[in-house]
This record gives structure tokens, C-alpha cells and sequence, in this order.
């Protein structure tokens, strides 16, 4: 899935790039939040890496989780500028794959009324690295129904 907001590394390069989005009740009890799950394949080649990072927009993000694919809890920190940037530390890896698997909640993501929602994430597509092949997939709640 790489595009024009791809910078090409010969270093290092995701692939698969998987994400998920839920919409899930706010505390309204209404479907107003976004659970987000982001799979990240890293594929480190001869330069060592530690570290990544993800801004996520700028609403507020809550219930934030990151651990390797084993389900290892990966050190994080949360900075909030303009946009929000989830960053992650890892033992330097290098000649091998790197697998991170992050997860937060986006709180009053889900905009409009009952008849005509909005979701709008530019973020998700914006990559440092290039994506050789991504995933987006949008998980409705079990009873929704789509208008005819």
C-alpha cells in the first residue's frame, strides 16, 4: 500500500500493515468511540531499530496498549502536540522482523447523527516508512444496519 506519502528506506520497510477500527459505545452510550488495533511487520534490514511511532489525530486517545506478537508488553509514550504521536521501545533488532501490535480508543470519533455518520482519520494512510502491503479493515456494532 505504499503511495506518494510513502518515504522509501532501504533500511527498513512494514509489510503487512494491518488496521482495524470498532466502533464501540462512548460514555454517552452511544456509538461515538473508535477502538483502534494497528499490526505492524517490521522488516529490519542491516541498520538496527528500537523504536516507532504513530501521531493519531488530534482527539482524545484513551486505553492505550502495545506489545510485541507474542502479547509482550512493548514500553510506550503518549505525547500530545497538535496531533497525539504513540511512540514505542523496543530491544534493537537488525537482519530480521519486528512485529508490533498497538491498540487505543479514539474518544468521540464517530461524528453526524443516527442516519449519517462520520468517521475522518487522515493519519491512517501517512507513513515514514514504506508500506508494502496494508489491511484497513471498519468493524460496525453487531446490530447496526445500513440504510437501503
Amino acid at each position: 500500500m505504499a503511495g506518494p506519502w510513502s518515504r522509501p528506506d532501504d533500511t527498513c520497510f512494514v509489510s503487512p500493515y494491518d488496521a482495524t477500527f470498532e466502533v464501540v459505545k462512548g460514555q454517552s452510550g452511544e456509538y461515538s468511540d473508535v477502538k483502534v488495533q494497528l499490526e505492524i511487520n517490521y522488516h529490519v534490514l542491516f541498520n538496527p531499530k528500537s523504536e516507532g511511532f504513530k501521531f493519531v489525530g488530534e482527539l482524545p486517545i484513551e486505553d492505550i496498549s502495545v506489545e510485541d506478537d507474542k502479547g509482550n508488553p512493548i514500553k510506550w509514550q503518549k505525547t500530545v502536540m497538535r496531533e497525539t504521536r504513540i511512540a514505542w521501545f523496543f530491544d534493537p533488532v537488525v537482519n530480521t522482523q519486528k512485529n508490533v501490535v498497538v491498540r487505543f480508543r479514539i474518544v468521540g470519533a464517530v461524528g453526524g447523527d443516527k442516519k449519517r455518520g462520520k468517521f475522518y482519520a487522515p493519519w491512517f494512510g501517512v507513513f515514514r516508512l514504506k508500506v508494502t502491503d496494508g489491511l484497513f479493515r471498519f468493524v460496525f456494532p453487531a446490530d447496526f444496519k445500513p440504510a437501503e
